[in-house]
């Protein structure tokens, strides 16, 4: 039934999302799906449980929660999960004429997380290219 609900995400991903944590009862399940590259996470209600779909697309995911997931950090990985999980709950368990404020604050920790893990990238880089000015030898 959850996977009509969400027919883009793949089988599999509900199953292990669902299994993890209905196991330890917490009733709000991150899912890993694709969704628009803006967009780092959201939220629905399904069947007295809130969805939170993390987009494997954002680039918070592609640096880091991806990689940490790759090196089988589970706790890291579940803590990030539990954060937004959180802001998700907030934002389905909120009355109606809060909501679209508390989905623009989504909008905007996406775009800042975008941005700095751009700054990020670009101070990276500055700094190789100093190294590496400074390790040219003069003849």
């Amino acid at each position: 039934m959850l996977a009509t609900h969400l027919p883009g995400v793949p089988k599999d991903n509900i199953y292990r999302a669902v299994l993890q944590y209905s196991d330890i009862g917490i009733k709000n399940i991150p899912i890993y799906c694709q969704l628009h590259k803006s967009v780092f996470f959201e939220s629905q209600n399904f069947q007295g449980r809130v969805l939170t779909l993390i987009n494997t697309e954002h680039p918070f995911y592609q640096k880091i929660m991806g990689p940490l997931k790759e090196q089988n950090a589970i706790d890291l990985i579940i803590s990030c999960e539990l954060l937004i999980s959180t802001l998700t709950k907030s934002v389905v368990e909120s009355p109606e004429n809060h909501q679209s404020v508390l989905e623009s604050y989504q909008t905007k920790i996406a775009n800042t997380l975008s941005d700095l893990l751009s700054r990020q990238e670009e101070l990276i880089a500055d700094n190789d290219d100093d190294i590496i000015d400074d390790i040219i030898i003069v003849d």
